[in-house]
Order: C-alpha cells, then sequence, then structure tokens
C-alpha cells in the first residue's frame, strides 16, 4: 500500500513535470522582453508573444529556493492530498496551509486542513 502511494505521488510529480515541459518548443533560447512569433497549425496563423518576468521575480517570498512546490493554489491542494493518502500529515497541513494563504477564500481547502488538523488532534 505505501509503495503504491509513493507510485501515486511520484506519477503526479511526473506528470506535472512533463506538463510543463511540454509548453517548450525545442527552438531557439528565449530572451526577456523580446518579441516572438509562434504558428499556430489550429489558428493557421502566426501569434506573437513576448517573454517577461513578474512583478515578483525578485521578491524573496516567491523564491523557488524557498518554494519548490509553484505558487498555485490548486497544485498545493493537490499536493496535501497527496500527502495526506500517504499518511504524511505534516507535510499534508503545510501544503494545505501554502494553498489557503494563496486562496483565502477557497472554503474545500479550510475543510480540508481543518479535517486534517482534527484527526491529527491539533483542533
Amino acid at each position: 500500500m505505501k509503495t503504491q502511494r509513493k507510485t501515486l505521488f511520484m506519477a503526479l510529480l511526473y506528470g506535472l513535470s512533463a506538463a510543463i515541459s511540454l509548453a517548450q518548443d525545442g527552438g531557439e533560447t528565449q530572451s526577456f522582453g523580446k518579441k516572438y512569433a509562434m504558428r499556430s497549425n489550429i489558428l493557421n496563423q502566426d501569434r506573437t508573444y513576448w517573454v517577461n518576468l513578474p512583478a515578483t521575480y525578485d521578491d524573496p517570498r516567491f523564491s523557488p529556493q524557498r518554494y519548490p512546490v509553484p505558487n498555485s493554489p490548486y497544485l498545493n491542494k493537490s499536493l496535501g492530498l497527496v500527502y495526506d493518502l500517504n499518511k504524511e500529515p505534516g507535510k499534508a497541513m503545510q501544503a494545505y496551509e501554502r494553498a489557503l494563504k494563496l486562496d483565502p477564500k477557497d472554503e474545500s481547502i479550510r475543510k480540508k486542513l481543518a479535517e486534517l488538523q482534527k484527526k491529527q488532534g491539533i483542533r
């Protein structure tokens, strides 16, 4: 059972990395602030785009070295579920807390966190 949970966890991580890598076209190296064009076979036209850094790029609170998990409430919620299924409540609570911090209005995250805290005897 524990092996299955680890396999599920690894499959989730692999799936996320595969989805991110699909966004890469393997072409030329992209530079910030430069205009590029990409051919869309579906739209049958060239589409222009720019590569820019977010305003929070230099903010240490959003540094990938500090948070190895992307700052997405949905991803952190899913990660919390995986940790919960893998019987790692500490990591699950951390993921749910990150998700709640990123999306404080999501009642489903609040509910999952409260259930886990109750199960752990924290509340």
